[in-house]
């Protein structure tokens, strides 16, 4: 038998499945099933991640070594070399005929976890991520966050935003003093930053006009929830030169309503077939609505609320249900946040109850806090004192106002919290590569 090809000369599958009849071939994946139809034939389908494909081996082509492939597992990584032939015997309408197969790596016979009809336990899953990921389904999750990056950073290149990588260990706390992971520095101590609002601002001030990051944050919550990780990517923009938050809403809603079109163009098909779901591009302006009209909305349908707080999980799902009855949208502007739920940075209107701020909500779950701040500094400084806060150990962030800063607002958001919401998943932690939570550090 002649000698395998080297691997370098590998084809992906996906582009295996529209080559022409004949074509001699060199694939390698993991091993998805083996059927064997007595000592002389076998079928293998393996999935190298972009695609899976039928594998069939004859023992007149393969001689003897055909029963090499009787020691195989199912999850083992081989390679094989071939001929791609039509047949109506795979889904695909075409075939590898074996030539020869290499093992690039055995798999245990036990998995740990259930690839058939009978799933796993979700934490057992998580324990074993890995395996997990092998499923096309939970894979394409996160494909889907990492094209959710590229596409917005394409949006944020093309409209002349500046991307920065602040830095997540911080002297004193980002945004409260609760909720924060305390750790050893030298001789000292540091903070992991909760959010990077500060150095933003900073930035804003630094005369970039306008920036974004997407980077790591994390939050000391002990909260158990469908929506909560302690660490996670956010992704933060705040754009300089605006006259009100509701330029910073125009933005974001355009930079949404190009993501999805995008996501929808790749990914749509594979969307509609593993989650049933028709992914609908949100019409420009998206609706909005304010904290006060919103009171009165979730009072006539008796829902309980704390007038002058913020909604709960409850009140978010109403309101986002009578946006779809009226507006026949997914999305909605909850706007004009009481100052008693919204930090000191917060630019105030004339009604110094209310802020310029906002939540966006996304199929009844807040995605998004945004806001104009505020760029002067004695107001900010006012501002501060009246949170009760030690305008002292705020003086590092206070000094980037101190000598002029233009007016400027943003937004943060978490990407697995987007992607939860547009797949309609029960759990962040499935739009998480390693999830972390209190009970979870591992693996």
């Amino acid at each position: 038998m002649k000698e395998l090809k080297l691997l370098k000369n590998r084809t992906r599958v996906k582009e295996v499945l529209s080559m022409e009849d004949g074509k001699e071939i060199v694939v390698a994946g993991f091993v998805k099933n083996i059927r064997n139809k007595g000592k002389n034939l076998k079928f293998i389908i393996i999935d190298d991640g972009s695609s899976e494909i039928q594998i069939t081996c004859l023992r007149n082509i393969m001689e003897d070594k055909i029963n090499e492939l009787n020691e195989i597992h199912s999850q083992s990584v081989l390679l094989f070399e071939g001929k791609i032939q039509k047949t109506d015997l795979s889904k695909s309408g075409i075939e590898i005929l074996a030539e020869n197969f290499e093992v690039i790596s055995h798999a245990e016979p036990q998995i740990p976890i259930d690839f058939g009809n009978i799933e796993s336990s979700f934490e057992k899953r998580l324990n074993w991520r890995n395996l997990d990921l092998r499923n096309e389904k939970r894979r394409i999750v996160l494909k889907l966050h990492s094209e959710f990056e590229r596409f917005s950073r394409e949006f944020f290149y093309d409209n002349n935003l500046t991307e920065i990588h602040s830095s997540k260990l911080m002297k004193t706390v980002s945004e409260s003093g609760a909720e924060v992971f305390e750790i050893k520095y030298f001789e000292g101590k540091a903070y992991l930053a909760q959010s990077p609002q500060f150095y933003k601002q900073m930035a804003i001030s630094s005369g970039f006009e306008s920036i974004f990051e997407i980077g790591p944050v994390f939050r000391a919550e002990s909260s158990f929830t469908s929506k909560h990780t302690t660490e996670f990517i956010s992704l933060d923009v705040e754009i300089g030169y605006i006259d009100s938050e509701e330029d910073v809403m125009l933005f974001q809603e355009k930079w949404i309503n190009y993501t999805i079109t995008k996501l929808k163009e790749k990914y749509g098909d594979k969307i509609k077939e593993y989650f049933g779901i028709e992914i609908e591009i949100p019409k420009l302006p998206f609706p909005r609505i304010t904290m006060s009209e919103a009171y009165k909305v979730l009072k006539e349908k008796g829902i309980e609320f704390m007038e002058g707080g913020d909604l709960s999980s409850e009140g978010e799902k109403e309101l986002a249900k009578h946006i779809k009855e009226t507006t026949g949208h997914d999305f909605v502007f909850l706007t004009e946040f009481p100052w008693s739920v919204r930090p000191f940075y917060h630019m105030r209107p004339e009604e110094k109850s209310k802020t310029r701020s906002y939540d966006l909500i996304f199929k009844g779950i807040e995605i998004t806090t945004g806001a104009q701040r505020e760029h002067r500094y004695e107001i900010l400084k006012e501002q501060a004192i009246e949170k009760g806060l030690s305008v002292e150990s705020l003086n590092d962030y206070l000094n980037f106002f101190k000598y002029g800063c233009p007016s400027h607002g943003g937004f943060g958001m978490s990407p697995a919290r987007f992607i939860m919401c547009l797949l309609e998943l029960e759990n962040i932690r499935e739009a998480t590569f390693n999830p972390r939570d209190p009970k979870r550090l591992n693996p």
